[in-house]
């Protein structure tokens, strides 16, 4: 995270008393080593148009209205959905008719369901079926989808659940591609697609190099030696999502038996098999936790940082002031 010399203020209470978060003064020989490759700097560097509604997802006509919808401009693919009553738990949400059965609830068997591991099970069997019968709708293959640990809920005291569901191909993590769901009322209100192209079926998911040679490389990029067995992280193979800005093509080419209008030009993602590693070398400081990704092919460096960001904080402050008022005796320049 950059601040780029700008302080963030907080007045508090109209004294004249502020505090300050700016960057710290890193002056570590190991920040010269930071790098990310550009084809994975340009993933985040997309246009998102809104499109007309998806037939495939929301009829036309009836009494179903129409889902409205934004396109990832790198892949032409639908990379925010915002479905039209489409339910999957009881809820009051619009058109929502469903109801919990008999035995669902601890109130024996009247009313939601209050236990909220019973209700995230239920979010994420509902959301799978939802998303297999949406898939070509979404551009995304549910097979690729709710593996063991890739799942992630979140259910709030509303009711309302938020899903992520990280992408994997052949059992190996595909970084930063997954769909994030978000349920109200037992109502889906929204469906993120993040950075999903297609991932040829013969992709070769096998390592030339070992995870040892990929911590080798990444000693000689720093000129540092490694702390044999102190990695703060366990090596592991993964799919990295980048930047294909070499073949451009149609964004109706990407997509499986959906009637899209077709973006001008696109470029998508390709995908490399790369090892993530978490070095720590000899000389490095206490606040600095590097993680790198290496092709786990050709050695090629993608990504090397340290994942620690660092802040000092500065102004004045009133440590008996826990309740959010201000109060207690101020300590200056603290």
């Amino acid at each position: 995270m950059q601040l780029s010399g700008i302080a963030l203020v907080l007045l508090i209470g109209g004294c004249n008393t502020a505090t300050a978060f700016i960057e710290t003064n890193s002056t570590s020989e190991f920040d010269s080593f930071e790098y990310i490759d550009p084809e994975l700097k340009q993933v985040s560097d997309w246009d998102i148009t809104e499109r007309p509604s998806i037939n495939s997802i929301s009829g036309e006509g009836g009494d179903k209205g129409a889902s409205i919808y934004y396109v990832d401009g790198r892949s032409g693919r639908p990379t925010v959905v915002h479905p039209y009553a489409e339910s999957i738990l009881p809820g009051n949400g619009l058109g929502n008719r469903l109801l919990w059965t008999v035995g669902t609830s601890h109130d024996e068997g009247h009313g939601p369901i209050t236990d909220h591991r019973i209700l995230s099970e239920a979010a994420v069997e509902g959301c799978k079926q939802w998303i297999t019968d949406h898939q070509d709708g979404l551009g995304v293959n549910v097979e690729e989808l709710f593996a063991p640990g890739m799942v992630r809920t979140s259910t709030h005291a509303d009711g309302d659940i938020q899903l992520s569901l990280k992408r994997t191909f052949q059992g190996i993590e595909v970084v930063g591609s997954r769909v994030a769901v978000t349920i109200v009322a037992g109502n889906i209100v929204t469906v993120a697609v993040e950075q999903w192209g297609d991932i040829a079926m013969d992709f070769d998911v096998a390592p030339t190099i070992t995870a040892e040679d990929a911590l080798n490389v990444l000693s000689t990029h720093t000129g540092h030696a490694l702390m044999a067995g102190e990695e703060t992280c366990d090596s592991e193979v993964q799919i990295l999502t980048l930047a294909n800005d070499d073949t451009p093509m149609e964004s109706s080419t990407s997509l499986r038996g959906t009637n899209f209008e077709p973006l001008e030009v696109i470029h998508g993602y390709k995908h490399k098999l790369t090892w993530r590693v978490c070095p720590k070398f000899d000389g490095q400081g206490d606040a600095q936790s590097f993680e790198g990704y290496v092709d786990a092919r050709n050695k090629k460096i993608f990504e090397f940082k340290n994942t620690i960001d660092l802040f000092e904080a500065e102004g004045g402050v009133f440590p008996l002031s826990n309740d959010g008022n201000a109060g207690g005796v101020e300590q200056a320049e603290w």
